[in-house]
């Protein structure tokens, strides 16, 4: 990020201090929400269609959109390209889900329908929360697939079998499912126990999950994302295009990096990315 040319009155003070700190304007150093907060956004992104800020690329994407910009409706000052989403009901459904995996893990089956109705048999009803019951299906899968894949990869290290034996069936349509047996979804990092392979909001960045280290055996952090608050852009075709070839991401195999969990954060529906794919 390089300045061009740039006045040092107002809110082009904070504009100074995010280039001489090599902040990039989507880690916005306001409060979000704050007017400061589209203030600079709107400076910005005018300084840059002026072509007096130089940026990466992440930050020409977002000055392409109307960030910053704010206009009047019926239902009060609504700001533009700038989504603050409610997680009241994701964080609902992802409980949900927690508890439905909780509920049928150590079990067998032998299909994913059979898998997927013992899920929904085990979703929980709160009294006192609506949410929805296919989304905390889809993160139970997540988490009772996520649980095998550290297993497999762990199994891997020591060369022995993941799972027990188990015959196929013999009759009827059904394929033999993938989770069997006993799977470990907790460990301890740092002295206090931690799920391994969810990815929650919050930490250092906007996302942070716990994995093990197939090679080592210890638990690792990872944290990715920016901390704008900013929607993921899954849901555009271009935009995910654009992210799997600058990113690698068909190569983004190893859990321990950051790259290999931002390339799938569409897959876990409890982040808030709405109508996403996984890369």
């Amino acid at each position: 990020m390089r300045l061009i040319e740039l006045e040092t009155t107002g809110i082009h003070d904070a504009i100074r201090y995010h280039i001489t700190n090599n902040i990039p304007f989507r880690e916005n150093i306001f409060r979000p929400g704050s007017q400061n907060f589209f203030k600079l956004f709107s400076e910005a992104r005018k300084m840059y269609e002026k072509g007096l800020l130089n940026v990466d690329w992440e930050d020409q994407e977002l000055f392409e959109t109307e960030i910053g910009s704010v206009i009047n409706t019926n239902k009060g000052m609504v700001a533009l390209d700038l989504p603050f989403e409610d997680l009241q009901e994701s964080e609902h459904s992802d409980r949900a889900g927690q508890i439905a995996a909780d509920s049928v893990r150590g079990s067998k089956f032998s299909s994913k329908d059979d898998l997927e109705s013992a899920l929904s048999d085990a979703l929980p009803n709160f009294s006192d929360k609506d949410y929805d019951r296919s989304k905390a299906i889809e993160r139970a899968m997540e988490i009772l697939y996520s649980e095998m894949d550290d297993m497999l990869e762990a199994s891997q290290v020591k060369g022995s079998e993941p799972f027990p034996k188990k015959s196929k069936p013999t009759t009827g349509n059904s394929t033999p499912h993938p989770y069997r047996g006993r799977l470990v979804g907790e460990a301890e990092y740092q002295g206090k126990k931690v799920e391994l392979n969810k990815p929650k909001r919050g930490g250092s960045k906007k996302y942070y999950v716990y994995t093990r280290n197939p090679k080592t055996g210890n638990i690792k952090k990872v944290s990715w994302g920016d901390t704008t608050g900013l929607k993921t852009k899954a849901n555009n075709p271009g935009a995910v295009k654009s992210f799997v070839a600058r990113h690698d991401c068909k190569n983004k195999k190893d859990k321990t990096k950051a790259g290999y969990w931002a390339c799938r954060t569409p897959r876990y529906k409890s982040l808030g990315v709405k109508g996403g794919q996984w890369w």
